[in-house]
């Protein structure tokens, strides 16, 4: 069983940065990888304006112990209030949960 999720951030043109998790919380978040068994990608779009991150899980449940703790992370780095102040849309799409 799989459980994907992807994040699509859509910026308006190329001048406007995509946030980034701080150093420190990069390497929470690959910690908390590695304790669910989780993994990772991220690529962008052939225009630059698009930046797709793919999150897998074994299992929704996994998937879900992952995303309650990797938010907490998400948060402090301002990922979703640096969107929001940069006219960034996030859309959250579940791709598999099989």
């Amino acid at each position: 069983m799989a459980f994907i999720v992807e994040y699509v951030m859509t910026r308006p043109d190329t001048t406007v940065e995509f946030p980034e998790l701080t150093a420190a919380d990069e390497s929470s978040m690959a910690m908390l990888r590695t304790k669910y068994g989780n993994s990772s990608s991220t690529s962008d779009s052939s225009d630059s304006l698009v930046r797709t991150l793919r999150s897998t899980g074994a299992n929704q449940d996994d998937y879900t112990a992952f995303y309650n703790e990797g938010q907490i992370l998400w948060e402090s780095s301002g990922i979703v209030s640096n969107c929001a102040d940069r006219n960034i849309t996030v859309e959250m799409n579940t791709i598999e949960n099989t």
